[in-house]
């Protein structure tokens, strides 16, 4: 194979690279060579062209070449990653977790060929929360925890190899975040704030390292949200509401980062409609619905940068069921009619993303619920139920749908086993809803 003069020298240069950092590889020579070129036309192929299937065929001819070529496995799992992220966005769940999980496998035998090269426990890292938090979504708890755990052990390990690298910190965060999301779903209160605390501590660490990590304020924003959730169900409203404001403290900063970010406006959003949902139990409604509404506006922003983003949808949708729900207890009803309709408008929209988005058929099915339509209500829920078998909301949502049917025998069934997923269900789905039983 001749190579042009200048690609020689790039790939001799390319080839002294490992013994220059200490990131030593057994192959040398030719073979090298050869498998370098393939690798970075790979790397071309999936940073250039998105063309990943293409990228991981070069990827693999490398590894024939040479098979224990450090970086051709390294760039394999990129490629594998992204198109478990293409899947994941378009609901195929089955799939993203395939590509994930092979992109975990690829990233793991990089590691044995070369242990001490943080950035790929960084990215393996980014990969096990990925498949965490869909296995999370997708009703599997246990898997999800196993990854959360992976990766919370990947975090230790960037932290431990270079003790200044704000991200090992920041990443870790999110893997305590998710630990304790995992733990607040089942109940468990006093577990679940203890991965917040420890969430909280790795984004102060990161941010001390790095004031700029606009990732950090997210994570930190969010767990500080999480946590005031925990205060409003122990009936702590003062200590909600002020967790809920360093959380848009928070948001506030990471949108100044990066105000081109839908997903910032989305978490800015959440943290509203849950400021909204404390004022309802403090009886400020008319606060309450101009929370609600800059969730709207939040929304809004979010779908005008990408309105191929699910969550932008569904969070707009939860915020006008809040909406219309406040409306409900002052009126006009009529209004709030109107914000129930609009809620499934938008749930829709959602659906039409993403089809297994439990959570937007969860909130399409209060909606239709608010209006009447019970039935339709409990259909949705079923769907729900069906995509996130623990979804401990959705069967106590069905038991008031059914019960508002006279169903009461399965009614009592959907709220015992809302109560066995999560003791603290009835609070939750009170949460804001202005003293309903």
């Amino acid at each position: 194979m001749q190579l042009p003069k200048t690609q020689i020298y790039i790939v001799f240069m390319l080839a002294l690279l490992p013994c220059l950092t200490g990131h030593s590889s057994p192959v040398i020579g030719r073979e090298y060579i050869r498998a370098e070129v393939y690798t970075e036309r790979g790397w071309d192929k999936l940073l250039k062209e998105n063309d990943f299937e293409g990228a991981i065929a070069d990827f693999e001819i490398a590894l024939q070449i040479a098979p224990d070529y450090m970086h051709a496995y390294y760039y394999r799992a990129a490629a594998k990653n992204k198109l478990g992220e293409s899947e994941n966005h378009t609901g195929n769940i089955q799939e993203a977790r395939t590509y994930y999980r092979a992109a975990i496998q690829n990233y793991t035998q990089a590691i044995t060929l070369d242990p001490g090269f943080t950035p790929i426990y960084i990215y393996r890292c980014g990969v096990n929360l990925r498949i965490s938090e869909l296995e999370a979504h997708a009703g599997n708890a246990e898997e999800g925890e196993k990854y959360a755990h992976a990766a919370e052990a990947d975090g230790s390990q960037v932290i431990d190899l270079d003790p200044w690298n704000a991200r090992g910190y920041s990443m870790r965060g999110v893997a305590n975040l998710n630990l304790g999301i995992l733990e607040a779903a089942k109940g468990r209160a006093a577990e679940a704030e203890r991965h917040y605390r420890n969430s909280i501590e790795d984004c102060n660490q990161a941010i001390a390292l790095d004031a700029e990590n606009a990732n950090a304020y997210g994570n930190r924003g969010g767990t500080n949200t999480h946590l005031g959730i925990l205060a409003a169900l122990s009936g702590n409203v003062k200590q909600a509401q002020r967790l809920y404001e360093s959380a848009i403290t928070d948001c506030d900063k990471t949108i100044a980062l990066v105000p081109e970010n839908a997903r910032v406006y989305i978490n800015r959003s959440w943290v509203w409609i849950q400021m909204g949902k404390s004022e309802v139990t403090s009886g400020n409604i008319q606060q309450a619905q101009r929370l609600y509404k800059s969730a709207i506006t939040d929304c809004d922003k979010a779908v005008a940068l990408n309105p191929q983003n699910a969550y932008a949808y569904s969070y707009r949708a939860d915020a006008k069921l809040k909406l219309g729900e406040s409306e409900t207890l002052t009126g006009p009803v009529q209004q709030a009619e109107e914000h129930y309709q609009a809620a499934i408008e938008d749930c829709r929209q959602a659906i039409s993303l993403n089809p297994k988005f439990a959570t937007a058929f969860y909130t399409q099915g209060r909606a239709k619920a608010a209006l009447g339509n019970h039935t339709g209500a409990i259909a949705d829920f079923d769907t729900a139920i069906t995509i996130k078998a623990d979804y401990a909301l959705a069967y106590y949502a069905r038991g008031h749908a059914k019960q508002a049917l006279k169903q009461d025998t399965a009614a009592e069934t959907d709220f015992q086993k809302a109560q066995t997923l999560n003791r603290d269900v009835k609070k939750l789905y009170l949460l804001g809803k202005g003293g309903e039983k």
